[in-house]
């Protein structure tokens, strides 16, 4: 195949441009977005609350490995007998908290996509105006 050939090729059709289903992206567009984005990253105060967050997950994490080597500590010095008891005990409680995980996330995501078509309705209506 020659370049010409493939360069052709690649070129979208005028039925394609015309298709309401394909959006043409401007190029200036998505770097002023871009530019938006990044203004927003290293504002003073996106910056305090990525902080703020960064250091309540490190006490959590932190918090956590302190507990889980207690509980290491505990779960060793434990014969094989004890140890399937813990788990047999435990299947339950996990299996439940593993499902509130899941559905935590769920309704989060759910809260995410109402507050984005929130977002871009405003946005549409404030340009009709």
């Amino acid at each position: 195949m020659s370049k010409t050939h493939r360069s052709t090729k690649s070129r979208p059709t005028g039925k394609a441009a015309s298709n309401p289903g394909v959006i043409n992206v401007d190029p200036r567009m998505v770097q002023r977005v871009l530019n938006e984005v990044l203004k927003t990253f290293t504002s003073p105060e996106y910056q305090q609350q990525v902080t703020k967050l960064s250091q309540a997950s490190i006490t959590n994490s932190l918090q956590a490995i302190q507990k889980m080597s207690t509980l290491s500590g505990k779960l060793s010095k434990m014969d094989s007998q004890e140890m399937s008891k813990v788990v047999e005990r435990s299947v339950n409680d996990l299996t439940k908290a593993f499902m509130q995980f899941n559905t935590d996330q769920f309704v989060l995501l759910q809260k995410l996509s109402a507050r984005t078509l929130e977002i871009l309705d405003d946005q549409s209506s404030a340009k009709e105006s």
